[in-house]
């Protein structure tokens, strides 16, 4: 962990003229406000409306507050702005306001791994790899700025500490050091997972809870360049003292996959069913 790594494509050409980041985190209720230049040069249906719920359904998850936040606390609601469902307008211009408490500031990187790629994400979900969009398809500005003055704290954020994070992006992938249940994890076969959840409230609500947690989860994780394509839903079935999940296709290491998930579980055991412990089994701990 900590070493250097090659970010995506869309994230490594990103630099001072194409990026304005000035936030910082904190308990605090404020404004985060969002603009993004788009330059598209197809017809496609713009969709950055639905990247922007995306960003607020993981951070709903419990993968917004990394180290720092409890994933309990964090909270994400739009004030302004289209998300799913709406129009979104035919642009290049698109801007929200939402309103955030207890985000982290490495939250901003997967942030930015949907704010700042192609014109159109429902191509790269049915294409994966094999979509390389022209350049000339990114957003050519992508601003993200909190309502709360800068500082000299650890907190803060800016256009240069996010560029220098690309190049680590497991920061953010960190868990909430205070864990209420216990978790143990172990490298499993080289492909897929399997995940067991002990709990006694295993009824259909706590089964379509975790289902869909974790399928953002599995979004997550893909900010990380290191990690192969999670495409596969999750399976979540029921027991009478555990919920066990199968992914047949998430090429993930152990160590990359153990921070999300606790900030996950941590937040499904406050919200909807006391978690006894879990036990993951991912891909081994390959050098990223």
């Amino acid at each position: 962990m900590g070493a250097t790594t090659k970010p995506h494509p869309h994230l490594a050409r990103l630099d001072a003229h194409s990026l304005d980041v000035r936030y910082r985190a904190s308990a605090e209720p404020q404004l985060l406000t969002i603009r993004i230049q788009g330059n598209p040069k197809y017809t496609w249906e713009p969709d950055y409306h639905l990247r922007v719920s995306m960003l607020l359904e993981l951070a709903q998850a419990g993968l917004g507050g990394g180290a720092r936040f409890a994933p309990e606390t964090v909270r994400a609601a739009r004030v302004s702005g289209p998300l799913r469902g709406d129009d979104p307008g035919a642009g290049p211009t698109f801007a929200w306001q939402l309103k955030v408490s207890s985000i982290d500031g490495s939250y901003l990187l997967p942030m930015l791994n949907l704010l700042a790629d192609g014109w159109n994400v429902g191509e790269t979900n049915m294409l994966g790899d094999r979509f390389e969009p022209d350049p000339q398809f990114y957003p050519s500005h992508v601003s993200i700025v909190g309502e709360l003055p800068l500082d000299e704290g650890a907190t803060c954020v800016t256009t240069a500490s996010v560029l220098a994070a690309l190049a680590t992006p497991e920061l953010a992938f960190a868990a909430y050091p205070e864990v209420p249940f216990a978790m143990r994890t172990k490298a499993g076969r080289a492909r897929g997972a399997r995940l067991k959840v002990q709990t006694a409230a295993t009824s259909r609500m706590a089964v379509d809870e975790l289902s869909m947690r974790l399928g953002w989860l599995a979004k997550f994780l893909s900010v990380h360049p290191g990690v192969g394509f999670p495409l596969s839903f999750p399976e979540v079935a029921a027991t009478k003292s555990a919920l066990t999940v199968t992914w047949e296709a998430l090429d993930v290491p152990v160590d990359l996959a153990r921070g999300p998930l606790v900030n996950v579980l941590r937040r499904f055991h406050h919200e909807i069913a006391p978690v006894a412990g879990a036990e993951l089994h991912v891909a081994g701990n390959a050098a990223l």
